[in-house]
């Protein structure tokens, strides 16, 4: 199983969807920043080490738009390539195949989380000129900080959710574009219901939110990943 989540590992960060997320992520966060107006934010309650907080709702903006195209890649493609034909003609069984799969997709949007909120930091020290009013710390370096990285961790369940959904679809209609289309079209909907609109605007809901959200996001990923195997199961993917 470890071999099979390291090979995953690479497919993904030797793919050019990598170094597209990052450098969206990168003009984003920079446009805010030279953009940063005092008199128009209200970034003056932050501090500079909770700043990346500032910009959460942008990051969730930009894993929306790229969870498709990964869930695709991982699943969908080497569905449609034969890759996962080769791969389970000889061992290991169905179920790890696609195990491995769905924790390589967690592990990247831990990572691609932590690179996010990195460069953050890094391009409000570069520019801290520009945002004028911003004191170093609220409290302490190590609360502003683990503060900023629960926050951005509340994220993830819901992104696995949603990259479980996607990596379905995919399976089910076996054409990425298919997927990515009902993903999106799926998240406009959740986007206007009430739960929806609390993952949206997730720097304000309150504790007992937050915990219901991670609940019912656990328990959709947990019951999506069962399904995601019957389906991968019943598929004829064998030459």
């Amino acid at each position: 199983m470890i071999n099979l989540v390291a090979n995953e590992n690479k497919k993904i960060f030797k793919s050019k969807l990598i170094p597209g997320f990052l450098l969206s992520g990168a003009l984003l966060i920079w446009l805010n920043i030279i953009m940063y107006d005092p008199k128009l934010c209200d970034w003056k309650s932050d501090s500079l080490c909770t700043f990346p907080k500032s910009l959460v709702e942008i990051y969730i903006q930009i894993l929306m738009f790229y969870i498709p195209i990964f869930a695709g890649f991982l699943m969908t493609k080497d569905l449609v390539d034969g890759t996962l034909k080769l791969s389970l003609i000889r061992e290991p069984s169905r179920i790890k195949n696609l195990i491995s799969k769905q924790l390589s997709f967690i592990i990247f949007l831990a990572i691609e989380t932590l690179a996010f909120i990195l460069m953050c930091y890094i391009f409000a020290f570069v520019y801290y000129k520009n945002m004028t009013g911003l004191q170093l710390v609220q409290v302490n370096i190590l609360t502003d900080i683990s503060s900023t990285l629960i926050l951005y961790g509340m994220t993830i369940l819901p992104s696995i959710t949603y990259g479980l959904f996607t990596m379905l679809i995919g399976i089910i209609f076996k054409n990425a574009v298919i997927a990515n289309l009902v993903s999106v079209t799926g998240l406009i909907f959740l986007f206007n219901t009430e739960i929806g609109m609390k993952f949206t605007m997730i720097e304000s809901i309150t504790k007992s939110e937050s915990i219901g959200l991670s609940l019912i996001s656990l328990f959709l990923s947990l019951m999506l990943v069962v399904i995601n195997n019957i389906y991968l199961e019943k598929q004829d993917i064998i030459y």
